[in-house]
């Protein structure tokens, strides 16, 4: 199977995803009825397994945001090893263009774990909006914001000793626990802790094990 057929575009996104992304924007019921025909702008994908974003290329334009499970962000450092820069969840927005902006020259490139819903849209679609509810803009520039936290939070990971790191890891992303049919790739759980997979994978299990 290919890594296309892995990531389907929906023919069509149910109302409660899309009314997952109004709720974030905080639009309310009177202004909701008026946001109905913006329904359309969005578009939706679905990932059967761990894949890169195809669309992300090109597309800086646009934001994402997650219905249900997680986006990451990395590079290749010069050994073509992969460097994971941050995780995001369900609820979050992606602006590919703040991110450029905060990180300089450095290619990024956005991967999907499996059973990932997202929504896709044109940020245009803010500024009309916020003229159906006046503070959205506002609002979407703070939730785009956060992430900067998600970019801080591996450096305070990385001042805990590694077995801590993967407990921290684990209690915040239940994906990777032993048991939950690998959501999370351990290559891409141990390049964000700073892990070799091996000493990753048996730090896990240890802690799974200490669980029964």
């Amino acid at each position: 199977m290919s890594k296309k057929t892995n990531f389907i575009k929906k023919d069509s996104i149910s109302q409660f995803f899309s009314q997952m992304l109004f709720t974030a924007l905080q639009i309310d019921s009177m202004a909701e009825i008026e946001a109905q025909h913006f329904r359309d702008e969005l578009v939706g994908y679905y990932s059967k397994n761990t894949v890169d974003l195809p669309e992300f290329r090109g597309s800086k334009d646009k934001f994402w945001f997650i219905n249900t499970g997680i986006v990451y962000l990395y590079a290749y450092t010069e050994d073509q090893s992969i460097n994971v820069y941050a995780f995001f969840e369900a609820g979050n927005i992606i602006v590919m263009d703040y991110l450029f902006k905060k990180e300089g020259n450095v290619e990024f490139y956005l991967g999907v774990m499996k059973t990932t819903h997202l929504i896709c849209a044109d940020a245009e679609l803010i500024d009309n909006l916020d003229k159906v509810k006046q503070g959205t803009k506002a609002l979407f520039s703070q939730l785009i914001a956060n992430q900067n936290i998600k970019m801080t939070e591996k450096n305070t990971l990385l001042g805990f000793i590694p077995a801590e790191r993967v407990r921290l890891f684990v209690n915040k992303y239940t994906e990777v626990r032993v048991g939950q049919k690998n959501i999370m790739p351990a290559r891409i759980a141990a390049a964000y802790m700073g892990m070799n997979v091996y000493s990753y994978s048996r730090t896990l299990n240890t802690i799974e094990n200490n669980r029964i």
